[in-house]
């Protein structure tokens, strides 16, 4: 009887293992495309696609950088630059893997620019035929070695080496979505769920779609709150609207994303756009409510993230990973449908 037992647990125990051993090493059509896997420090499994990715880059590949500060175009190697974007546009005190999504963004970002450029000419910004500059407004933030020194007091201790770490565990990795490298826009903080390309910018882009975002709300760049004269409010108005009429009210319709970004809204006779309200105004980002005070001589605007809110959210990327998750889970929760490309 006692044998009979045992058989009968062996073949339970067979049953239950089997189906995980053959999930292990048989795995699914990749569309023509290798994959192969590995395991990074977060423990999750890494899947890069194999191809013609050389656009991904060595991190040796030399770019030109106009440094807008020094009015100078100079050559350094793709990855001392982003190892200057990533503490000027992600805090270094993040989690290391949120720092490692965005240095793949960055890198992805940058490669992308330079493809553009030397196929369709480079912008006047970018003097001396530069790949990219050191303008937030134009390119990505970008700080020197002397001047992250100066702005963080442990920058030799602490953050040097959780940036260079950052960037060399992603070296030759970018994101690519129909084998080209995708624009990775990011932002800072969104309202809990991120914009569409479409709903900010105009255009469409199958992988800057509108997600779900958990953990912004923990940001202290969630909440803004901003209030003008009513008089003030009017004069910015009608400086850019010079003809606008007033006479059917200050705020009419609102139409907003999925998001719950202001798409249009009505002011007097016209039509802006939430982004121009967002410009005019100064605010965080176009989730934004308006109130009129009691008086009518108020304007109170609440929004809610910060950023034009589409693709990764960096506080949220940064929730991600103190919740466990890895680089490249962050990634593709951001950008919809993208892979990751890594050249050897």
């Amino acid at each position: 009887m006692k044998k009979i037992m045992i058989s009968i647990l062996f073949f339970a125990l067979v049953l239950t293992a089997l189906p995980a051993i053959i999930i292990t090493f048989v795995s699914p059509d990749t569309d023509g495309k290798e994959e192969k896997s590995a395991f990074d420090d977060a423990g999750a499994e890494e899947v890069f696609v194999s191809g013609d990715y050389n656009f991904c880059a060595s991190p040796d590949l030399m770019i030109r950088v106009y440094i807008n500060e020094r009015d100078e175009t100079v050559e350094m190697k793709l990855d001392d630059y982003i190892k200057g974007v990533l503490p000027a546009e992600m805090p270094p005190s993040f989690n290391i893997e949120a720092l490692k999504a965005q240095a793949v963004a960055a890198r992805t970002y940058v490669l992308a620019h330079k493809q553009q450029y030397e196929q369709k000419g480079y912008p006047p910004e970018h003097k001396g035929n530069a790949d990219a500059c050191t303008n937030y407004k134009h390119c990505k933030a970008w700080v020197s070695e002397d001047d992250a020194k100066a702005r963080w007091q442990d920058w030799d201790q602490v953050y040097k080496q959780k940036i260079d770490d950052a960037v060399t565990s992603t070296a030759n990795i970018c994101m690519v979505y129909n084998d080209e490298p995708i624009v990775a826009v990011f932002h800072s903080t969104s309202s809990g769920v991120t914009e569409s390309a479409k709903d900010v910018w105009g255009s469409d882009v199958p992988y800057l779609q509108s997600v779900e975002s958990e953990g912004d709300v923990l940001s202290p760049k969630y909440n803004a709150v901003k209030s003008v004269s009513m008089t003030e409010f009017m004069d910015k108005v009608q400086a850019a609207h010079p003809d606008i009429d007033w006479s059917e009210g200050i705020i009419g319709e609102i139409t907003r994303s999925d998001a719950g970004g202001i798409l249009t809204i009505k002011l007097g006779n016209q039509k802006l756009s939430g982004t121009e309200l967002r410009e005019l105004f100064g605010l965080q980002s176009v989730n934004a409510q308006l109130e009129i005070s009691e008086d009518a001589q108020t304007v109170t605007i609440t929004t809610k993230g910060n950023g034009h809110g589409v693709g990764m959210s960096q506080y949220g990327a940064n929730y991600m990973a103190e919740e466990g998750k890895s680089y490249i889970e962050i990634l593709k929760s951001y950008y919809t449908n993208v892979e990751l490309a890594k050249v050897n």
